[in-house]
């Protein structure tokens, strides 16, 4: 049986919410979290369509408060830093200019993470 379109945008809408708590928790005891652990934690794909969405929602909803980018707190399990999507979203869609080099976007994220007041993990070429 296939779920109606109510039920799944419900469902999406509730993962997104316990996703941004997740995040709010993870920027106050001050750590990060990988995608793949959050991805298993909401039972989600990590390289899937709507973990990107949701965390780029989340990153919109902070930009317009003019809050730190709680999605910066999401990063590879390998890299210690965010996915590519991670800043071509704030290129785009946030309008965010961020130079397309690494240490470019290393700076920008390590300025989000600052404001957090979340270390920096050890970058990671």
């Amino acid at each position: 049986m296939k779920k109606n379109r109510a039920i799944k945008a419900m469902e999406r809408e509730i993962r997104r919410s316990q996703i941004r708590g997740l995040l709010m928790y993870l920027a106050h005891v001050k750590q990060t979290i990988d995608y793949v652990t959050i991805s298993a934690v909401f039972g989600m794909f990590s390289g899937g369509s709507e973990l990107a969405g949701i965390l780029g929602e989340i990153q919109e909803e902070d930009f317009e408060a003019g809050e730190p980018l709680k999605s910066s707190l999401v990063i590879g399990i390998n890299t210690k830093r965010p996915g590519a999507g991670y800043f071509a979203h704030a290129r785009e869609k946030l309008k965010i200019h961020i130079e397309k080099g690494p240490l470019d976007e290393y700076q920008f994220w390590a300025k989000q993470m600052h404001a957090l007041g979340v270390p920096v993990p050890e970058q990671i070429d």
